[in-house]
């Protein structure tokens, strides 16, 4: 008889059960600050956050699953909650997709400001208009790629955090994992949760008092576009050799 696990569980039994893992990402989070805060102890701690950011995404796949999202069919899906690197990769794509809205968002609703391109020469505005436009998008996706080149080392930062070594010299994952590296992995776990709690709302009945049924199924349509089409020929580990 063939052991029932995630992968293989039904929509209808994945209900609710992306509760209980981010329940879990939230207590590993938890001990992970505790740590900082009563030993200064950034290596275990950075650890500890990369496993809690792996549940979280474990529970942004249970959840999708639950909902009638075809992610358990996705190219390398068997991996999902096997393969640590796979989960990175996940978040890696997360990341680029939140990053790419974030600058959308902030570009909508920028205000430049005026005394800059108040000149009496026109073509002196409009090339400061480009600068500043230029400077926006670079200072963003500047932003945005460093998480995502943090997120590629997320694997052997867990593990360095966790584990003496040895590579040409001793390496004590006090001093090889540090306050620097904690606090960035600490952003981009905290952009996750955040994208996690989206989800949460989209699918909750209490939506449309503040979104039209309209807007939800646009949203909800692109979600599964995306993921049915877009992803559909994608290979988690081919962006783990890429590293």
């Amino acid at each position: 008889m063939q052991e029932v696990t995630f992968i293989n569980l039904s929509k209808a039994k994945s209900k609710d059960l992306n509760i209980n893992i981010f329940e879990n990402a939230k207590r590993l989070k938890s001990d992970s600050l505790v740590l900082v805060d009563v030993n200064k102890s950034y290596s275990s701690a950075s650890s500890l956050l990369i496993l809690s950011s792996e549940e979280v995404i474990k529970a942004i796949l249970v959840l999708l699953h639950s909902h009638g999202y075809r992610v358990y069919l996705l190219k390398d899906a068997k991996g999902f909650f096997k393969n640590h690197e796979i989960r990175h990769s996940l978040q890696m794509l997360i990341e680029t997709g939140m990053s790419l809205f974030d600058t959308i968002d902030k570009w909508e609703n920028r205000e430049i400001k005026k005394q800059i391109l108040n000149t009496k020469k026109k073509w002196l505005n409009n090339t400061l208009q480009f600068l500043s436009d230029a400077a926006f998008v670079l200072s963003n996706a500047s932003t945005a790629i460093n998480r995502i080149e943090g997120i590629k080392k997320f694997n052997d930062l867990k593990n360095a955090g966790f584990y003496v070594d040895y590579r040409n010299e001793i390496l004590i994952p006090q001093k090889t994992v540090n306050k620097e590296d904690y606090n960035s992995i600490l952003d981009t776990s905290n952009r996750l949760i955040i994208f996690y709690k989206q989800l949460r709302i989209l699918f909750h009945p209490s939506i449309t008092k503040h979104m039209s049924n309209d807007k939800i199924e646009e949203i909800k349509n692109g979600l599964h576009t995306f993921i049915n089409e877009a992803l559909k020929d994608f290979s988690f580990k081919e962006i783990n050799k890429m590293k």
